[in-house]
């Protein structure tokens, strides 16, 4: 992943570990993937470099929401290594399109 450490956390008795660096990553405690993502989807053209959409702060309680709503979606998949991407935006996780990157914008509400 290569984004520095991961902190741990553990959401309804299955251990996670995770990272917030523009995007928010999450894997599996107990292995290396799949991970999912979490994207804002939003930067200011003007400051691209800058602090992008809500939350300001990712909280553990945020990750944990997350989480719940990726394995609502199914993750992680024991069949398959696919990342899951989300998207982010008005109090709202979606799920983004397969093929997006970090970054791109969401396309399904879910």
């Amino acid at each position: 992943m290569g984004w520095g450490p991961l902190r741990r956390i553990v959401v309804d008795g299955r251990p996670f570990r995770w990272r917030f660096n523009d995007v928010l990553v999450v894997i599996p405690g107990d292995r290396s993937g799949p991970q999912f993502y979490v994207d804002w989807g939003w930067r200011d053209w003007l400051e691209p470099d800058g602090p992008g959409a809500e939350p300001h702060v990712v909280t553990p309680r945020f990750v944990a929401e997350a989480v719940r709503f990726a394995a609502s979606l199914g993750w992680p998949s024991t069949a398959g290594w696919a990342p899951l991407r989300l998207g982010f935006q008005g109090g709202r996780f979606t799920a983004a399109a397969t093929d997006a990157e970090p970054g791109a914008a969401p396309d399904t509400a879910i």
